[in-house]
């Protein structure tokens, strides 16, 4: 959760969760499979891969804060670098609904749509709703946060 004080009250502004999940890499081609692995093979009888699974994401749309999504963002990714030091995964991803507006913010925010190898989107379903599948490789998020930080 992102926090602000105003007149002594705590107010949420913004909150994210993440867990470490694995990634099914079904479907996907071999080069697409490889590169998500970095090189490294299948282990086990699973096609999977670790991963960090961004759960819920969003601001509170009741604050009378403002907190753009470039700052919801930029906490979300220093929480990931700093519980992937645990996890060692290879990965971050998130489910969302086809919603143009929601797809072009996590593009803007360094995600890519995944694909299987025929070039249709990769989807999860969950509760009779199907999710498009975004990633974001732990390599990519640690150069957004040191171009970030040399920014600043």
């Amino acid at each position: 959760m992102i926090c602000a004080v105003e007149n002594n009250e705590i107010e949420i502004v913004a909150y994210y969760t993440i867990a470490g999940n694995p990634l099914r890499l079904d479907g996907l081609s071999n080069n697409k499979q490889k590169d998500i692995r970095g090189g490294a093979p299948i282990r086990g009888k699973e096609n999977l891969v670790q991963g960090i699974l961004i759960g819920q994401l969003g601001r509170n749309e009741n604050s009378k804060t403002y907190f753009p999504s470039s700052a919801l963002f930029l906490e979300l990714f220093k929480s990931i670098r700093d519980a992937n030091n645990l996890l060692g995964a290879r990965i971050v991803y998130l489910e969302c609904k086809n919603n143009p507006k929601l797809i072009e913010i996590y593009k803007k925010n360094g995600f890519t749509q995944l694909m299987d190898s025929t070039g249709k989107p990769v989807t999860s379903r969950i509760n009779d709703q199907d999710y498009l599948i975004f990633v974001l490789s732990m390599k990519n998020l640690k150069e957004i946060l040191n171009h970030n930080e040399r920014q600043n």
